[in-house]
Parts: C-alpha cells; sequence; structure tokens
C-alpha cells in the first residue's frame, strides 16, 4: 500500500505529520550514529518518512487551495526548488555546498 493510499484512508494530515516525525526522527538519531551500518538503516528510515511526505503534501495543497489561480501558485512553489535544482549545472551545486560548508 502506497502512503498517498494511507493518507486516502487514515487522513493525508495525519500521515503527513507521521512522515515528519519519522524523518526528523531518523535525521537526528543520524548525528549519533556509530557506524557505517547504523547510518544505512537510519538513512532507509529517513526515506520512508520522505516518501510519506512527498506522497501527501500535493493532495494537502490541493485541499487547502481550492481556488485554481491559489492551487497553481502555491504548487509553483512547492515545485520550483526541485525544478532549479535539475537546472543547475552540478558543478555549480557543488561549488555553492562546498563554499557554504560550515567548517
Amino acid at each position: 500500500m502506497t502512503f498517498a493510499t494511507l493518507g486516502d484512508r487514515f487522513g493525508r494530515k495525519r500521515v503527513f505529520l507521521a512522515g515528519m516525525a519519522v524523518f526528523t526522527g531518523a535525521s537526528l538519531a543520524l548525528t549519533l550514529a556509530g557506524g557505517i551500518v547504523q547510518l544505512d538503516i537510519l538513512r532507509a528510515v529517513q526515506s520512508v518518512g520522505a516518501a510519506m511526505l512527498f506522497a501527501t503534501a500535493l493532495p494537502l495543497l490541493s485541499a487547502v487551495f481550492s481556488e485554481p489561480a491559489a492551487r497553481a501558485k502555491a504548487i509553483g512553489v512547492y515545485g520550483a526548488p526541485k525544478y532549479a535544482a535539475g537546472v543547475v549545472p552540478s558543478s555549480r551545486r557543488n561549488a555553492a555546498i562546498k563554499a557554504l560548508a560550515v567548517r
């Protein structure tokens, strides 16, 4: 069963918030990981939380913004960073990450 289906059955907001909790909890646990196996397992848990978020975000936006113009703007704001990241060449992304890295 996908998380979108679970959102339809149990409530999109509930699945979204559970995904946020899973993702955030796994992210915090990653800071305490003691080895590569723990890192791999926690990244898998983190990806489950992310899947919960991505599967319910657009349906939530569509439910909140019922007016077509407002919905289009909200979906545009939601999708713009993902598509902008794909447009910027990876060499520039890597340079920006290195420039902003905390040492």
